[in-house]
């Protein structure tokens, strides 16, 4: 038995214009020819062969010719540009006859075949002509009537063996035998072209399509038949242009669950050309992101990625699409029915998430990948991000941060010691959770903001007077008190990728007697106060009490005391009567220095030292601070010129404070220098 395989994927690419759609045209398709050779006997043998060639076509057309005036028909000539053919053979051979059974004496027995092993590789060329033929539609000749063949003679082994390993009676051969040519086919009949063998139908492309299959079979006389079939695919595309639009700008991720505003984003695809075009449509969604949580604050739910075609739990799948058999890469959805513009949807399951979305379309076998309006590129961004730094363009845009990096963190609101508070603009695009709601935020990129974990519940007092953007969250929110992580979902975009960001933990605590708060360990940054402790027992009024938290929040956020605090000094008098002892006084340029308003000033609730040398008791004890400062100026009975008042005592009273940590140019959140070289931190 004989058989032959050709199978020829092609694409035939007509450069010149035809005459219905005044463009280029496509051509592609496949051809595949088996022919099976059927052998009683080959010089006394009984052989079972096989041979496959492996037939590669490439066709362009030479030249159009138009025939006729009043229905001119346009004649298009196709030649081969490099057509390439590959052979193997493999089979065997049994000497059919018992007698001769490889015996001594049995005359020339032994010189004949027992049985054969054949091997064989060989490579060649295949010459294929074809034509295609247009008309009017009243034309003689059917639109897009084309011929495609190859003779015998057209296809050739032109190098390559076929090995034979022939084990005879008593011994074993080599034998090298020559491959030959190839078997013919045609497809299409032409009346105006001799068809070389059978396809005499007439084959048209008329809708833009043909397919089809025919048999025929060649004699071989006493040797039997060899029956050929004849497969084709063939197909006539106007060149195709499909764009995939840019998602909606003004769109950011949330989480699609969790987030009461959330939306899934739409992207669109559509076939421009030819106009009305249907096709079927494959979304591809690749290189998105898998975050840890879903928002800064916030820990996992799930390990699936960030971007889904999954816009809700109830709905694996969304309507008119399904997923491939096999997904070569990321997430894929197909749909299901043919059409000129498919619209898929996107949910976000994290608000910091990001990715690409591709989409090709098969029209009827040709796949077209579809660009975006730009043409540079074969995706689209989720969410919109030409810069692709992995935040939201319109977002960067509304504030003011658009061209910088994502994990730039130059917060320049308010003033303090640095620029920035810990959060990169990717950080802060991404969002956090605050409240016993569980709100979910975007933060300003450009104002400082601090969360405080308030566990007494009784607001942050003056602290606003700071200018910091305060958020109130639960314990739960910073990964508890012990961590206070603000940000545990920290990656590679964070400001501070090894450390963190830390929130302020304001509580209750046991205080010695007649202290009001105090920060531990020391005073510096939310990265260095572990805990802000308040004693409400101790403080007498709620003037006393708004002052005091904004005090003891201050120190959490790097502000000192305006100078030392009181110590026991000699006063020779109190208040204008000898004391004769040593007196537990506050200091001039001390604790109550400077800005009598300043919040991280203490109140005159005991004596003072005063500029000549005395002790004096001053009447402002009840006076609580409720702003924090620039300057070391003092003001009120703090500032001006050298004076006594009405009773007699000298004014200013403790004058310029001393340090200029007390200052909100000072201010910080970002310090961690471990001690505490001004003062104690209560």
């Amino acid at each position: 038995m004989y058989r032959l395989f050709l199978c020829l994927p092609f694409a035939l690419l007509l450069t010149g214009q035809n005459s219905l759609a005044g463009r280029p045209v496509r051509w592609e398709g496949t051809i595949s020819v088996t022919s099976v050779q059927e052998s009683e006997l080959l010089r006394g043998n009984h052989c079972v062969q096989q041979r496959v060639d492996h037939i590669q076509v490439r066709l362009q057309e030479e030249k159009k010719t138009k025939v006729g005036r009043k229905n001119p028909v346009y004649r298009v000539k196709l030649i081969d540009t490099g057509s390439s053919l590959s052979t193997e053979v493999k089979g065997n051979c049994v000497h059919p006859d018992p007698i001769c059974d490889c015996k001594e004496g049995l005359g020339n027995c032994k010189q004949n075949i027992r049985s054969a092993t054949i091997q064989g590789a060989g490579e060649g060329q295949i010459d294929l002509t074809g034509s295609i033929q247009y008309g009017s539609d009243d034309a003689q000749f059917p639109n897009g009537m084309f011929n495609i063949g190859a003779s015998l003679s057209d296809i050739t082994i032109s190098s390559g063996v076929s090995n034979a390993d022939l084990k005879r009676c008593y011994d074993q051969q080599q034998v090298d035998w020559p491959l030959t040519g190839a078997g013919a086919f045609s497809i299409g009949g032409n009346p105006l072209i001799a068809n070389p063998v059978v396809d005499s139908q007439v084959r048209s492309l008329a809708t833009g399509f043909n397919s089809g299959s025919y048999n025929y079979t060649i004699p071989h006389h006493k040797q039997g038949q060899t029956n050929v079939t004849v497969n084709w695919s063939l197909r006539r595309k106007k060149t195709i242009t499909c764009e995939l639009q840019e998602v909606e700008r003004s769109w950011r991720p949330q989480h699609i669950i969790y987030h009461k505003s959330a939306e899934p984003v739409s992207v669109t695809a559509k076939i421009v050309e030819p106009e009305g075009e249907t096709g079927l449509f494959l979304f591809t969604l690749y290189d998105v992101s898998t975050k840890l949580g879903i928002s800064m604050n916030e820990k996992d739910v799930d390990d699936d990625t960030d971007l889904s075609f999954k816009i809700d739990l109830a709905s694996p799948m969304q309507k008119d699409f399904s997923r491939p058999n096999k997904i070569t890469v990321g997430e894929e959805v197909a749909s299901l029915v043919e059409k000129n513009e498919v619209t898929i949807k996107v949910a976000a399951y994290d608000s910091g998430a990001w990715g690409k979305i591709k989409a090709e379309v098969d029209v009827r076998g040709m796949t077209v990948t579809c660009t975006p309006p730009s043409g540079n590129k074969s995706y689209v961004n989720i969410p919109r991000d030409d810069d692709e730094n992995h935040i939201a363009d319109f977002w960067e845009e509304e504030n003011g941060v658009s061209g910088q990096p994502a994990r730039n963190d130059q917060d320049e609101k308010p003033l303090g010691l640095e620029n920035g508070d810990g959060l990169s603009n990717y950080e802060e695009y991404r969002g956090f959770a605050v409240g016993d709601n569980w709100n979910w935020i975007s933060t300003d990129p450009k104002t400082k903001d601090i969360f405080i974990n308030d566990e007494i519940g009784l607001g942050v007092g003056s602290f606003t007077a700071t200018g910091l953007t305060i958020h109130l969250i639960n314990a739960e929110q910073y990964n508890g008190n012990d961590s206070r992580l603000i940000n545990i979902n920290v990656g590679s975009l964070g400001a501070r990728r090894a450390k963190g960001q830390h929130g302020l933990w304001l509580h209750l605590c046991d205080l010695p007697a007649g202290v009001h708060g105090e920060v531990k360990p020391w005073i510096g940054s939310p990265n260095l106060v572990e805990e802000v402790c308040l004693n409400t027992y101790a403080i007498g009024s709620i003037e006393e009490l708004l002052s005091t938290i904004a005090h003891e929040l201050g120190h959490a956020v790097n502000l000192h005391h305006p100078g030392p605090s009181s110590k026991k000094v000699n006063c020779p008098q109190l208040d204008g009567v000898d004391s004769g002892a040593d007196i537990e006084a506050y200091l001039q340029g001390g604790v109550t220095s400077g800005n009598v308003d300043n919040i991280m000033r203490y109140s005159y609730g005991g004596s003072v030292q005063g500029r000549d040398g005395n002790c004096y008791r001053y009447p402002d004890g009840g006076s609580w601070g409720k702003q924090f400062v620039r300057s070391t100026a003092g003001t009120g009975i703090n500032g001006g010129s050298e004076r006594k008042d009405a009773a007699g005592r000298p004014l200013p009273v403790t004058g310029d404070a001393t340090w200029v940590e007390t200052t909100l140019n000072n201010m910080s959140l970002l310090n961690e220098t471990e001690d505490d070289p001004k003062d104690p931190v209560k």
